[in-house]
């Protein structure tokens, strides 16, 4: 399993990566970065339970800043898509995207903390 949290390490530093030109870079790239270290000491074996709890608590209240963005998204009607331009008066596309990006990396945090079967486990349950 140890493959799994060296792929989604790299795919967080990618992540990280392409955030330069985002509007505010600087969060996105330790948000995002800080995801991808976490995955990949796991997979080295060194995993700091209680750092990694607070930054998903942290990441999960931040998650739920962008839930109104979320539903304004979800309710008015003739919206669009995500993938359209970003403009001033649609601020709803930009909190949706960084909605689903937390969200992501929530589940991540969370598949990291509470995913406990070892791979030898998983053999004998075959």
């Amino acid at each position: 399993m140890k493959w799994i949290q060296y792929l989604l390490g790299a795919l967080f530093i990618l992540f990280a990566v392409v955030q330069y030109n985002d509007p505010d870079p600087f969060l996105w790239i330790v948000i995002y970065g800080i995801v991808g270290i976490v995955c990949v000491l796991k997979g080295l074996g060194w995993f700091p339970k209680s750092t990694v709890m607070l930054f998903l608590i942290a990441m999960g209240l931040y998650t739920l800043l962008h839930l109104p963005y979320v539903v304004e998204w979800l309710t008015i009607e003739n919206s669009g898509d995500l993938i359209s331009g970003m403009s001033d008066d649609k601020p709803y596309i930009e909190g949706t995207r960084e909605f689903f990006g937390l969200l992501m990396a929530d589940i991540t945090l969370a598949y990291l903390l509470f995913f406990k079967k070892k791979s030898s486990e998983l053999r004998k349950s075959f």
